[in-house]
């Protein structure tokens, strides 16, 4: 059976801290920019995948220089991008939701 994949784009808040965002089941996280003031990542998504169900993952957005609170450890960069105002954004994906750890096979 073929997959039917796609190449979905997703908001992510333009804010410092942890954001926890349902998104469809990704194969693969591919970029992280700003369109426009909007802050967006882009991922393939499988939409026949037999165990299709939109999924909880957690991100946290760090500017340069200041810290920000965020629960457990943080892992899985997933970019740097800057917004029209000149500020910098870096974006990472927590691989544990709610103390639960997640077992990545991608």
């Amino acid at each position: 059976m073929s997959k039917d994949i796609r190449i979905y784009k997703y908001e992510i808040p333009a804010r410092p801290g942890q954001h926890k965002i349902i998104l469809d089941p990704v194969e693969k996280f591919l970029d992280v920019q700003f369109q426009g003031a909007t802050l967006v990542l882009w991922a393939v998504v499988c939409l026949n995948n037999s165990s299709y169900e939109k999924e909880e993952y957690s991100f946290v957005v760090h500017f340069t220089g200041p810290g920000v609170e965020c629960e457990g450890e943080i892992d899985n960069y997933m970019g740097t991008a800057q917004s029209p105002d000149g500020l910098v954004y870096h974006v990472f994906r927590r691989t544990w939701i709610e103390g639960i750890q997640r077992v990545e096979n991608k």
